[in-house]
């Protein structure tokens, strides 16, 4: 392509998250877990709370934010199937 048409061929296609995509992942669940914290409108979120339950929230969110992720890009690849069953196996194990 580049001596025909002068451009460089793209970079392969890769249905692995990059460090981009990972990124962008973690701060769409942060984003989203301290929105679930606020009681209202731009309210500050207090420092204070039971550990064990915002912990438990985090997960959550995260879970959620993949499962989001997931559904929009369709077919998940087994990458990110393997890892979503990991976080779910371990949040079994350890409550």
């Amino acid at each position: 392509m580049r001596r025909v048409l002068g451009i460089e061929a793209p970079d392969r296609l890769t249905r692995e998250p990059d460090a981009s995509d990972r990124g962008s992942y973690i701060h769409d669940v942060l984003e989203h877990y301290y929105l679930s914290l606020q009681s209202g409108g731009s309210d500050p979120v207090h420092p204070g709370g039971d550990f064990e339950t915002r912990q438990q929230q985090l997960l959550d969110t995260a879970l959620e934010r993949l499962d989001t992720r997931i559904t929009t890009m369709g077919s998940p690849s087994p990458y990110v199937t393997m890892k979503r069953s990991s976080i779910r196996t371990r949040m079994t194990m350890e409550h």
